[in-house]
């Protein structure tokens, strides 16, 4: 008897728990602004390969052909640029602007989860 009280009590206390997990939406997290230290591994040479290396846990790819902007082939062939190597923890999405530089553009495709970069404003 006391047993099964005991289980009638806790099922009564988990009752609104279930009530209010129907109203509650999920938190949307944006994967690129989860950070990342910038620390390489020592065969990631190019901006590209930097780029691939940050964007892996993240779901997104990096697109250099077509639908990608045509100069983005130019700019994944680049090496890192020395600010670049500077370890330090930043959201990946700082880390590719600093990787392809502050004059350049980041093109994201949240649907696709798609990213490629411009010299100019597309």
């Amino acid at each position: 008897m006391q047993n099964m009280l005991i289980k009638v009590l806790v099922f009564l206390a988990l009752i609104p728990s279930f009530a209010m997990a129907k109203d509650e939406q999920p938190i949307k997290i944006d994967p690129l602004s989860l950070y990342a230290r910038t620390v390489y591994p020592e065969d990631v040479k190019t901006v590209g390969d930097a780029a691939r290396y940050l964007l892996e846990p993240t779901g997104y790819q990096l697109v250099v052909v077509y639908p990608a902007p045509k100069d983005a082939v130019d700019m994944y062939q680049r090496k890192i640029p020395p600010i670049a190597k500077i370890h330090r923890t930043m959201p990946i999405i700082d880390a590719l602007q600093i990787l392809i530089g502050n004059d350049n553009w980041i093109v994201i495709d949240r649907n696709n989860k798609l990213i490629s970069f411009s010299e100019n404003k597309s």
